[in-house]
C-alpha cells in the first residue's frame, strides 16, 4: 500500500515538470519568432560588422581595423556606399569560422539587392557570371 501512495505524487511531479519544460520551450519559440519577424536585419548596431568579419574569414583572411566591409557580399544588405570598416576586427577569429562555414553551407549568402544566392547568375548575367556585351547603339553609328 505504501508504494502506490508514493507513486501518484511522483507521477504528478514528473507531469508537472514536463508541462513546465514544454511551456518554457513554447514561450522561447514564440518570443524568438516574434523577434525574428519584427526586427529588421542589421538593426542591432554591430551585427552588420560581425557578418562582415565572418565574410572576410570565409575568404581565408583575418580582418584588421582598417579592413573595408565587403558591402556587395553582405546578405540582405541595401548598399549605401558608405565608408564602413570592420571595427569588430579586434575580436578573436575562432567564433567567426564556424559561423562563416555554417552560413555558407546553408546557402544563405545572398547578394545585396538581388535576392539570389551568390554564385548563381543574377539579372543581366550569363552562366559564367559575366555581364553580357551591350548591343551597339544605332544612334552612335550614324
Amino acid at each position: 500500500m505504501g508504494t502506490s501512495g508514493s507513486a501518484a505524487p511522483a507521477g504528478r511531479r514528473r507531469r508537472g515538470l514536463r508541462l513546465g519544460v514544454a511551456g518554457a520551450v513554447l514561450a522561447f519559440l514564440a518570443l524568438t519568432t516574434v523577434q525574428a519577424v519584427g526586427v529588421n536585419p542589421y538593426l542591432p548596431p554591430d551585427e552588420l560588422y560581425h557578418v562582415g568579419y565572418a565574410l572576410v574569414v570565409r575568404d581565408g583572411r583575418l580582418p584588421e581595423l582598417t579592413t573595408q566591409l565587403p558591402q556587395d557580399e553582405v546578405p540582405l544588405r541595401v548598399p549605401d556606399h558608405g565608408n564602413r570598416r570592420i571595427y569588430t576586427a579586434n575580436h578573436p577569429p575562432l567564433y567567426y569560422l564556424p559561423v562563416a562555414l555554417g552560413l555558407q553551407q546553408a546557402g544563405f549568402w545572398l547578394l545585396a539587392g538581388t535576392g539570389e544566392p551568390s554564385g548563381q547568375p543574377g539579372a543581366g548575367e550569363d552562366e559564367t557570371g559575366a555581364e553580357p556585351e551591350p548591343a551597339p547603339r544605332a544612334d552612335l553609328h550614324a
